[in-house]
């Protein structure tokens, strides 16, 4: 008796796709970098590093070729198997040169300021998939993650629309006095990154020079200064406010030629912001907000944002300092998400939308989030232990709150028989439930 045993054809070209974890640093202090653009060459997948310089992406170790940017660094590519072997990426500073003089009436920095302006206005929509974390602390305590996916809409320097592709939230309570537990909530903070546009004017946000397309009216609002070129040709320009009253952005713009690479906008004591308390009777006060966004270096279109606010929270009893930081990246160029076959009532805030959903294991276990930093490891230890979670692999129980309720209606633990209708944007708005009827959250006007 023969025994015809089945080849088994193994393919010649092996793929060394693999998970390539790093750490980029500054080549002469050794400091970690954050937020630096990582991309693969000649595809559009790309990530970036975390705050303590950390990034993991997936890329091809035999084939692949790695790029490294940021402002005020040399562009560097490295092979995939040289980084995965060596973990560590030193960028080197670009040399700069700091002008001679101070130029107090330059018309030819104004003129620059507005074809930026102008050329951002004119700019064709794209397309691209988008990641989105924000942190939140109270009193320096950790009371506040959200993490969410997107199909993002761009025109120019605005984030036109954010589409939800999945989310999820952690909370912690804080007191402030023995026995007065409450929640802080960013309910709508990606509305706010939609709202906000760099070449508009909105009451909602202090000025920027960028909303001016002539120069004449740049010059009649800022005063513009050459602060350094470097020796790739990126000029760095200061755009700060006549009025000083807490109306405008004070602006850093690096230009090169007429493309803009990077801009940075930082208001101290902010009289417009786009924040609202969340009772009527409670104030916001002492607002500072910085908002940076970043260009690819090998293409127009928007790599991340970086927003930042800090502000005094007044109830009736108490005053808490609030410190919010966030970043949304965009990647994936003209790529999407397939959605979920039900439409969002788009007027619903972030957590209502979020949940509206079942948790995902699959998704979340291969999504392509940033590398936590050692900070957000101990704060989100600090939320599994004290916090509650929606959105997550195991939804703790909310039923004293209508607030954190699924809003699906579950035949057993692991099937949905229907969704849960949502109550109007009013309603979200003031959640019936005693716990959080003393909870506060900044809310887009």
């Amino acid at each position: 008796m023969r025994l015809v045993l089945p080849l088994l054809l193994l393919p010649i070209g092996l793929s060394a796709q693999t998970t390539i974890t790093g750490r980029v640093l500054d080549a002469n202090t050794r400091e970690p970098m954050p937020y630096v653009s990582i991309g693969i060459v000649g595809a559009d997948r790309g990530t970036l590093s975390n705050e303590e310089g950390t990034f993991s992406m997936a890329a091809d170790t035999l084939r692949s070729t790695l790029q490294f940017s940021t402002i005020g660094y040399k562009t560097r590519v490295i092979g995939a198997a040289e980084v995965a072997r060596n973990g560590v990426v030193l960028l080197y500073p670009t040399a700069r040169e700091l002008p001679s003089f101070v130029v107090k009436s330059n018309d030819a920095l104004y003129e620059r300021v507005a074809l930026v302006a102008k050329a951002l206005k004119h700019r064709t929509p794209e397309k691209a998939r988008a990641y989105f974390e924000l942190e939140t602390h109270v009193e320096q305590q950790p009371v506040e993650v959200v993490e969410c996916f997107y199909n993002a809409e761009l025109s120019g320097a605005q984030v036109r629309e954010l589409r939800l592709k999945h989310g999820r939230i952690s909370l912690a309570p804080f007191q402030s006095t023995p026995g007065s537990e409450r929640y802080f909530v960013s309910l709508n903070t990606t509305k706010a990154v939609t709202l906000f546009d760099l070449t508009g004017s909105d009451e909602r946000f202090p000025v920027s020079p960028l909303q001016w397309t002539k120069a004449k009216a740049v010059k009649k609002h800022y005063r513009a200064e050459l602060v350094a070129t470097d020796e790739e040709g990126t000029d760095e320009i200061l755009l700060t406010p006549r009025d000083s009253s807490g109306n405008s952005f004070t602006v850093n713009l690096w230009l090169r030629g007429d493309r803009l690479l990077a801009v940075e906008l930082n208001c101290a004591k902010c009289i417009r912001h786009p924040f609202l308390p969340y009772q009527p009777e409670h104030t916001i006060r002492q607002v500072d907000l910085r908002i940076r966004q970043t260009w690819r270096t090998d293409a127009a279109q928007l790599d991340h944002i970086e927003l930042a606010y800090t502000l005094d929270y007044l109830n009736n009893e108490h005053a808490e300092r609030v410190d919010t930081r966030a970043v949304l990246h965009l990647f994936d160029p003209g790529g999407a998400f397939i959605l979920p076959l039900f439409d969002y009532d788009q007027e619903q805030p972030d957590y209502r939308k979020i949940l509206l959903q079942p948790y995902d294991s699959v998704f979340w276990e291969r999504a392509p989030t940033l590398v936590s930093t050692a900070q957000q490891e101990r704060d989100r230890a600090f939320l599994r232990t004290n916090g509650v979670f929606s959105g997550h692999r195991v939804d703790k129980d909310h039923a004293r709150s209508s607030f954190f309720e699924s809003n699906c209606a579950w035949w057993s633990a692991d099937k949905r028989i229907s969704l849960k209708s949502l109550p109007p944007p009013a309603e979200v708005a003031r959640p019936a439930s005693s716990e959080l009827a003393r909870s506060q959250h900044p809310l887009p006007k």
